[in-house]
């Protein structure tokens, strides 16, 4: 538990980083190369404003795997509420002046193009370069919000860092599939 009570007992505070994974089209990266399977979905937009406003401290700071992609659905919210906001990773062509690789995953042919295997050393890398770059960041309390693939693993490193760590994810299975299914 974080808070004033610990300040006046004279317990360090921890920072607090609220992880949310969740599938990119959610974040509507305006200018990602597959924009056009962005999904606008309103209740993303009010999770975004609910962890910024009502978390158990306010939220101070987003921290966002956008890629170089941005702006996004949380920038633009962080912005109108006058939060910090960082892009924690860089775009793929930009990725090598950080010592990043280009290449993080590869897609199967089909019939299984919508399997991707990732490159583990590759995504670890990237994982750790952002977890530096939030340690830099000056705030309390901070939303992190990455690819679902992420969210675990990166709320190991961070927890390991010495945050408080609290990880969620949001995946509306029936705005991401654009198939019709049946009861």
């Amino acid at each position: 538990m974080i808070g004033p009570i610990r300040l006046a007992m004279g317990i360090e505070e921890t920072r607090l980083l609220i992880v949310l994974g969740t599938a990119h089209p959610l974040q509507m990266a305006e200018n990602c190369p597959s924009h056009e399977r962005n999904i606008d979905d309103p209740l993303y937009a009010q999770l975004i404003k609910h962890f910024l406003k009502e978390s158990v401290i306010p939220v101070d700071f987003v921290f966002e795997e956008a890629s170089g992609c941005g702006p996004t659905a949380a920038e633009k919210i962080a912005d109108s509420l006058r939060v910090k906001y960082m892009d924690i990773d860089p775009h793929p062509d930009k990725r090598h002046s950080d010592g990043l690789s280009r290449g993080t995953g590869q897609t199967l042919n089909p019939p299984f193009d919508l399997v991707t295997r990732m490159f583990v050393d590759e995504q670890t890398k990237r994982e750790e370069f952002w977890a530096q770059r939030i340690a830099k960041g000056q705030f309390q309390a901070g939303l992190v919000i990455c690819g679902l693939v992420h969210s675990l693993s990166l709320s190991q490193r961070l927890t390991m860092q010495g945050f408080e760590v609290h990880a969620h994810y949001y995946v509306p299975y029936d705005k991401l599939c654009r198939r019709s299914h049946s009861v």
